[in-house]
């Protein structure tokens, strides 16, 4: 019965050990064994060596009353010595050995020589005439409150030692035994055995309801803690996600005023100067279109991700030629690139061609992990190779830069939504740190992967693997 153990988290000022519910299955094995041997090394010696010392004592009792003989003493001496001798003897092998021993069970082995030297207590006390018979229905009793088996051998175990030392003492003793009288008391023995028994199967239904009832509170328990810890873990996360849209939201602040003060800046210039020179005014008027469209940009990508988590952004497949694609991502960047002073390539292995996808979410995969490295390196090179797959079922887009790179930290939470791989960069280099949440989610909408390796202020290199032929989705996760 697997009673008895702290489950986790119980505070120390709580019930004693044997009074809580151990929750850990392999703590609560090693619980019940230190109980069993508790009982077989300790308790079961002591009861029997108290129990020794009351048998003898009803045994000099018995051979006073009854059988009034000085011829039944020496045996009797004899018995109380050996008796003795068997209670030190089984302590000390149980102690020694009851943990070592594997082949069989010890406490249980002694439980059966117990009932073999109450056989001899009673063979000693006047066997066949000895009122102390009933010695041997005690074995059954105090088993019925360890197991029914165990009960029901010594049931039937009883009543056989009995019948064996009759047949030793009209064997081996030459005494006339009274058989009538000794096959009753062999059946009531058995009777009586069997009585106890099925008392005992009261004690048995109990334990197996009680061990149900630990079992059930244990897995429980184990279920609470495990919920508590998916909560806690998201309310982590949520804290998590709250404080990078709290930044986002400054961060977002800052990029949406910069193009906004830019607009109303140079307009109230244009309204306050009205003659100024044609090229001054179209050069302010060309810093107000850039604001507009940054600030586009900005609020683009924030809808875009809002569609995107409300399932609402569609797929168009269609047959695209990859080189010239990816070209025209290059072309749309090239200003980028020459802002940073860098160098873009764009190579595509001979073997590259046409491919089924969506075009647009293509481009803007690309142009994402273009301008991401563009953004973040200073007259360095940025690359994009095209090149097929192992299995030539799909395209690798792989994008390296010789940019700041990122550190395992950093790239952890780098596809998180309204974070960037370094929230001062935020500031620094711009953006509604949306892109690449954007594009990995576009790579998995094409049926393909997003993947990134980086060494901080060596370069980083994404791969984007998409499928040759995007499977056409259900309508209904259109």
């Amino acid at each position: 019965m697997t009673e008895g153990a702290p489950w986790s988290g119980a505070a120390r000022t709580g019930p004693p050990l044997d009074q809580r519910i151990l929750v850990d299955p392999k703590e609560a094995a090693r619980q019940t064994a230190r109980r069993r041997r508790d009982m077989n090394v300790i308790t079961f010696p002591l009861v029997r060596l108290v129990g020794f010392q009351l048998m003898i004592i009803v045994m000099v009792g018995h051979n006073l009353l009854i059988t009034k003989g000085a011829a039944a003493w020496p045996p009797m001496v004899t018995y109380a010595v050996i008796a003795e001798l068997y209670c030190v003897g089984s302590w000390w092998a149980l102690a020694r050995w009851f943990d070592r021993v594997k082949v069989m069970d010890l406490g249980l082995l002694f439980f059966t020589t117990d009932l073999l030297l109450w056989t001899g207590a009673v063979y000693v006390s006047g066997g066949h005439t000895s009122w102390l018979f009933f010695l041997l229905a005690l074995r059954v009793a105090d088993q019925s409150f360890v197991s029914f088996r165990r009960a029901a051998v010594f049931a039937h175990l009883a009543p056989l030692c009995y019948v064996t030392m009759l047949v030793y003492q009209a064997g081996v003793d030459a005494v006339a035994v009274d058989w009538p009288r000794a096959l009753a008391i062999t059946l009531l023995l058995y009777l009586s055995g069997l009585y106890i028994l099925m008392s005992g199967l009261n004690a048995q239904k109990l334990r197996d309801r009680s061990n149900a009832a630990v079992r059930l509170a244990r897995d429980s328990i184990q279920q609470l803690q495990e919920r508590s810890t998916q909560l806690a873990r998201a309310k982590e996360e949520a804290e998590a996600a709250s404080v990078a849209k709290s930044q986002f939201l400054a961060n977002m602040s800052h990029e949406l005023k910069t193009p906004l003060n830019a607009v109303i800046g140079y307009a109230e210039m244009l309204i306050e100067e009205p003659d100024t020179d044609t090229e001054t005014r179209q050069a302010d008027l060309g810093k107000i279109r850039t604001a507009g469209q940054h600030l586009l940009s900005l609020i683009n990508e924030v809808l875009e991700l809002a569609r995107l988590e409300a399932g609402k952004t569609n797929i168009t497949l269609e047959e695209v030629d990859v080189p010239t694609l990816a070209q025209e991502a290059a072309v749309g960047l090239s200003g980028l690139a020459r802002k940073n002073g860098n160098t873009l390539e764009v190579h595509c292995a001979p073997q590259v061609g046409l491919m089924v996808t969506d075009p647009v979410k293509l481009r803007q995969v690309l142009m994402n992990l273009l301008g991401n490295g563009l953004k973040f390196t200073e007259a360095g090179v940025v690359q994009l190779d095209v090149q097929p797959s192992k299995d030539s079922k799909s395209l690798l887009f792989r994008v390296s830069d010789t940019g700041i790179g990122m550190s395992g930290e950093h790239l952890a939470r780098l596809f998180q939504p309204f974070t960037q791989a370094d929230g001062s960069s935020t500031r620094k280099h711009g953006g509604a740190a949306l892109g690449l949440t954007l594009t990995k989610r576009y790579c998995e909408m094409l049926g393909g992967s997003l993947s990134v390796e980086s060494t901080l202020n060596v370069g980083t290199v994404f791969t984007a693997a998409l499928p040759l032929a995007r499977a056409p989705l259900p309508e209904s996760a259109s």
